[in-house]
């Protein structure tokens, strides 16, 4: 699978890019430990937003909701 678009180059302060990123893995508040320890190093953020997502309907695999 490939994904195309153009991409945004951001550097600077990506503490609040890694704050949402870690917290996705490792919940909200870890999440921001984990990027506060991280301040002191500066980022490059990159962005893709995809030009056109493939999109699927998986309905018919699913298991119906209660």
């Amino acid at each position: 699978m490939f994904a195309r678009g153009i991409v945004w180059r951001i550097e600077g302060d990506v503490t609040d890019a890694r704050g949402n990123i870690a917290g996705r893995y490792f919940g909200a508040d870890d999440g921001r430990c984990f990027a506060a320890a991280r301040t002191s190093k500066p980022g490059v953020l990159l962005r893709l937003p995809a030009a056109d997502p493939p999109v699927w309907d998986l309905k018919a695999i699913l298991p119906p909701s209660s």
